[in-house]
């Protein structure tokens, strides 16, 4: 279960998700992979959102530093909100960032914690997305 403010001051339930594979991704601007992996989610966002692909970013940055996070979600269009404006307590401690989990279409975990993706784990993280579109739900 995931609730949250989001950055544009709208409501996030993950309820809203239902049926659609969803990425959830702890991220911060201080982190150069972040930022990159942002883009990289941003890519994967574009291209798969149509066909039931949902993503939401967590800021764990510091309340001094929301002004930056705006500045840096300007160019992305999924839900972006910060770790002070979500309830994501079932996802334990966030003991690293980036940290991506992989939520399938029934809701189910896949995917927990997927540390530091970098340029070789993007292939894979698109295959799994992949995968995860064209199973068939009950």
């Amino acid at each position: 279960m995931l609730n949250a403010t989001l950055l544009n001051g709208e409501h996030y339930d993950s309820k809203f998700s239902a049926g659609h594979v969803v990425l959830v991704t702890f991220w911060a601007t201080w982190c150069p992979p972040c930022r990159h992996e942002m883009l990289e989610l941003e890519r994967l966002y574009q291209t798969y959102h149509t066909q039931g692909l949902d993503i939401v970013a967590i800021s764990v940055d510091d309340a001094a530093d929301l002004a930056k996070v705006h500045d840096f979600s300007r160019s992305l269009h999924f839900p972006i909100t910060t770790l002070a404006q979500v309830d994501a307590s079932g996802y334990g401690r966030i003991w690293a960032v980036p940290l991506l989990f992989v939520i399938d279409q029934r809701g189910v975990l896949r995917e927990d914690g997927w540390p530091g993706l970098n340029e070789k784990d993007y292939p894979q993280l698109e295959q799994t997305v992949q995968r995860l579109l064209a199973e068939k739900q009950p």
